[in-house]
């Protein structure tokens, strides 16, 4: 197995560094987000960005951490993926936004029949796991 295009096609990955452009506003993030996957949801993530009280017009730069986290957030569950890869989801986020982000993953999955692969050295996001591997 070579990890190429068809693995993009079906993975959504959550990097631990910050991926997007600071100048960018939610909305320029769903746009171009847009343009780059063909199964990624619009609609969904301003959905998203709405649920977690995302300013849509305000720049990147003008927000914080675990807004900018919220935000990458909102647009890697709006992609109809078989794999959601997390890297480090909740690291700028205070327990009770985490355990908010634990049910909007597990219901996305649900609805999608997709797996979630989640790392963490520090905070632990309360999911229903079914292997737990420490290295």
């Amino acid at each position: 197995f070579t990890p190429g295009v068809a693995t993009k096609e079906i993975v959504s990955y959550l990097p631990d560094a910050d991926f997007l452009n600071a100048d960018w506003t939610a909305e320029d993030a769903i746009r171009v987000y847009s343009m780059f996957f063909a199964d990624f949801d619009a609609d969904k993530a301003a959905s998203m960005v709405d649920f977690f009280g995302l300013p849509s017009d305000r720049r990147l730069s003008e927000m914080s951490k675990g807004m900018g986290e919220k935000l990458q957030i909102s647009l890697i569950m709006s992609r109809r993926a078989r794999v959601f890869l997390l890297d480090e989801p909740i690291s700028h986020l205070d327990e009770a936004n985490g355990r908010t982000l634990a049910g909007l993953i597990t219901a996305e999955a649900t609805a999608q029949g997709a797996s979630v692969i989640v790392t963490s050295v520090g905070k632990h996001l309360p999911l229903e796991y079914h292997h737990t591997y420490q290295l």
